[in-house]
């Protein structure tokens, strides 16, 4: 049997996931949305548990779909919205003394054809940050795509993205 270059899990009625790869492979992790307008909350800094994932998948009404909890052993992981009008949301808060620093890569994905006369809607991305602990380091951030780095002591976390409309929060241009 050939090994394949991935392998897609797909699951149902499951709303925790832990992924631990090969330390000695060359994994990765996709983690895809649904085609509807998401809401997408994103801690690089959380415990890894189910009150602290790393990725929490919820509907527009608030209900959580799934919580990627924690990863290891993976290359950088994305995390893709698909179609629809997602939002993003990027907190970098810790809530222990000690934490670990995930770097992530976000895809707003697709957008549906616009109907002409309708107003165009699009994927937003909202990153907040803890400014007394991390400090934002020279970044290329353009109108849709960047990569923002944050440094902490001698840790640096980056976050690269792809395919937004809007971008927002205690972000500095520099």
């Amino acid at each position: 049997m050939t090994p394949t270059p991935f392998s897609t899990v797909t699951f149902t009625h499951l709303e925790d996931v832990d992924v631990r790869g090969n330390a000695t492979d060359r994994d990765t992790l996709l983690f895809h949305a649904t085609d509807q307008n998401d809401s997408i909350d994103v801690n690089p800094v959380a415990q890894g548990t189910a009150d602290s994932p790393v990725v929490r998948l919820g509907n527009n009404f608030g209900t959580t779909l799934l919580r990627l909890r924690d990863f290891s052993n993976v290359a950088i992981p994305t995390v893709s919205g698909l179609a629809g009008a997602d939002t993003f949301r990027v907190t970098i808060f810790p809530t222990q003394p000690n934490f670990v620093i995930r770097d992530i890569r976000l895809d707003g994905g697709t957008q549906p054809a616009v109907r002409p006369g309708s107003r165009p809607i699009g994927d937003t991305l909202i990153v907040n940050f803890n400014e007394n602990l991390f400090a934002q380091l020279p970044s290329s951030i353009g109108p849709t795509s960047g990569r923002i780095r944050l440094g902490h002591n001698d840790d640096i976390l980056d976050i690269l993205f792809v395919n937004f409309e809007e971008l927002s929060g205690n972000l500095h241009v520099l």
